[in-house]
């Protein structure tokens, strides 16, 4: 809805190229049990801005998807910042650092390693990782 109201007057924009970042997540990239909802909005998200991407790529509009791993926030208390797990405010630091130099990608370059390691596992691997993932935290709930 949002980028509907705005494309348009970003494709009429002069100057510098106008952009649009869009935040999804690695569990979108990978299956993710537990998180059957939001890995599968975030997957959304991920097509979307490719299908968007194919639609305007004669344009000077730069479409940017974010797929971070775990970031510290409010959210995630039981996990205190790293240097693989950044404070928000490290992590937009560095997302936006990569603004305009990939189409998609993690916006962290810890994470970047991190994804690069994972998408070597073979999925039922990754699924038994995420099950003790999921049972560990349990003793944080």
């Amino acid at each position: 809805m949002m980028t509907s109201i705005i494309l348009p007057k970003m494709l009429t924009q002069k100057g510098p190229n106008p952009g649009i970042i869009n935040i999804a997540s690695y569990s979108a990239l990978r299956t993710t049990p537990y998180l059957t909802v939001y890995s599968s909005t975030k997957a959304f998200i991920i097509q979307f801005c490719k299908c968007l991407l194919a639609e305007k790529y004669q344009k000077n509009v730069i479409i940017q998807i974010l797929c971070p791993l775990t970031i510290y926030t409010s959210m995630t208390k039981h996990e205190k910042p790293s240097y693989f797990n950044p404070s928000a405010k490290s992590f937009v630091h560095s997302a936006l650092n990569m603004y305009g130099v990939v189409q998609q990608t993690t916006g962290y370059i810890l994470h970047e390693y991190r994804a690069y390691l994972f998408d070597l596992l073979p999925t039922s691997l990754w699924i038994l990782l995420t099950y003790a993932r999921v049972n560990a935290r349990k003793k944080y709930v």
